[in-house]
């Protein structure tokens, strides 16, 4: 049964991207499950690249010419995400839910971040904004284009059995459902 899921988004702590053999480790449960390696998404922060950047790149070619995408998570936290963006080859940056809630709040933010969004857009880098908590912050993000929303307004962290009832609800319902 088809749930009509995107992608599987993971996290990478630093310890996993410092291990040499990620993609042994990743590949074989991927292939065990059944799980097609273009559904899957490694979610990567600054500090996971600043460890060792070298090996970060060797992981995201070996992974990427699997199938595997990359996003940068937590965009806008840290001092070096313009330098990342160059560097390394992400399909995906999702913006910090401190800076969605700083574009509501700050006027220097709110510009700063409707140019981030402008850049990625330039990049053809779909961007993700996280934190959105209400309809309003939902539309204005919208209106400025961005991809792809994710929040307490949409829903919060379920256990997994209420999870596949919702996206089973979800999935039949009418297009304005969860909203």
């Amino acid at each position: 049964m088809s749930l009509g899921i995107r992608s599987i988004q993971i996290n990478i702590s630093v310890a996993q991207c410092m291990q040499q053999n990620l993609k042994e480790a990743i590949l074989p449960i991927l292939q065990k499950y059944h799980i097609p390696t273009s559904m899957i998404v490694l979610e990567l922060t600054e500090s996971t690249a600043i460890n060792a950047p070298a090996l970060m790149e060797h992981h995201m070619k070996e992974l990427g010419d699997a199938g595997i995408s990359f996003a940068m998570d937590d965009y806008g936290t840290g001092n070096a995400n313009c330098s990342y963006l160059m560097r390394f080859p992400f399909q995906e940056v999702k913006m910090d839910r401190d800076m969605t809630l700083a574009y509501f709040n700050n006027e220097t933010a709110r510009i700063v971040i409707e140019n981030e969004i402008r850049t990625m857009q330039k990049l053809g880098i779909p961007m993700v904004v996280e934190g959105v908590e209400k309809l309003e912050q939902s539309e204005e993000m919208e209106r400025l284009g961005v991809e792809y929303i994710q929040g307490y307004y949409y829903g919060k962290p379920l256990p997994e059995m209420e999870c596949l009832r919702y996206i089973r609800n979800f999935n039949s319902a009418p297009e304005d459902y969860g909203r």
